[in-house]
């Protein structure tokens, strides 16, 4: 129990702390960064599964051509989630993508209704309404429609509906996403390279190791999580997949000084309270009875939001 406390709360302390690290990346486009993240996270994840012993299980039971649709659909969502994130850092606009995180687990409750039938309390229904009511707010204290903090919600929140249609083991399926994303993400790069303007063969030494790092450094915090979802109760990561967002809310007032008005700060904390209202009903509502399940915890990171636990127990395909 303890050893899946700490690693879940060290995965969200490295989650929160990310948009320092896509700071020190301003010179590399984007794109390139966010391709990287791809190559080394699937050349990382492909030595873990031939190094553990995974390979054959995962390219028997992980390559239908139901995993392959899902995932690919799971992989591109992912890959655009890390773009938004790595722009919102290098736009100054981390207290949006803090807002966004925070959003997260509403969309995924609204998206579970739609999709799924889940059922969502009155007390629910109320916190997303508050929640859109901060958003609202911080959009009207910075003058500017809060595109990051609406859209970043909407891709995890689909990337989470997806992985339950084809569900794989927590490891089996970051690799075959990664995997799947690779080739594109491979082919962007050589013609990047090919036409010179490649950070990676142009940049100097340190710019080509903190790409390597990049995607490396994401796969840390969801090696962590698998580790911590054998280890902990699903419930508990509905109050622990928090502290990324709350970090970087602290980041983008007290580190990056992005500005932050009376009206945008109040529309903050109108998000974190309606966040906190969510949770306790989430956790009211699986404890009311020994056989329910939240419908749909997520555990969010910065730059890969990581599905755990999901639907009811005699959704014998909704498993962590």
């Amino acid at each position: 129990m303890l050893q899946g406390l700490v690693c879940a709360l060290a995965a969200y302390a490295v989650a929160g702390v990310f948009p320092l690290y896509w700071r020190l990346l301003d010179a590399a486009p984007l794109l390139q960064v966010a391709a990287h993240c791809v190559v080394w996270a699937a050349t990382t994840f492909t030595v873990l599964l031939v190094a553990t012993g995974q390979w054959r299980d995962f390219w028997t039971l992980g390559l239908t051509r139901k995993n392959v649709l899902v995932y690919a659909l799971a992989g591109a969502l992912l890959t655009f989630n890390h773009v938004v994130m790595i722009y919102g850092t290098a736009s100054r606009n981390v207290l949006e993508l803090s807002a966004g995180l925070f959003l997260a687990p509403f969309m995924d409750a609204v998206l579970a209704r739609i999709v799924l039938g889940e059922p969502i309390s009155w007390r629910q229904y109320a916190s997303i309404a508050c929640s859109l009511l901060g958003v609202g707010l911080v959009g009207v204290g910075s003058t500017l429609v809060p595109i990051i903090a609406l859209v970043l919600p909407v891709t995890t929140g689909m990337y989470n509906i997806l992985k339950p249609m084809a569900p794989l083991e927590m490891l089996h399926g970051y690799a075959l996403e990664a995997l799947l994303a690779l080739p594109l993400a491979a082919a962007y790069l050589i013609i990047e390279s090919a036409r010179g303007a490649s950070v990676f063969v142009g940049g100097g030494s340190s710019d080509s190791c903190l790409l390597v790092g990049a995607g490396l450094l994401s796969v840390v915090p969801l090696l962590l999580l698998t580790r911590a979802a054998m280890l902990l109760p699903t419930v508990s990561f509905s109050a622990l997949q928090y502290i990324a967002p709350i970090i970087q809310l602290c980041l983008a007032s007290f580190y990056f000084q992005e500005p932050l008005t009376w009206l945008a700060l109040v529309g903050c904390g109108v998000i974190v309270l309606a966040a906190v209202a969510f949770t306790c009903e989430s956790i009211r509502e699986a404890s009311k009875a020994n056989d329910l399940l939240p419908a749909l915890y997520t555990i969010y990171l910065y730059g890969s939001p990581v599905q755990s636990s999901l639907g009811y127990l005699d959704r014998p395909s909704l498993e962590v």
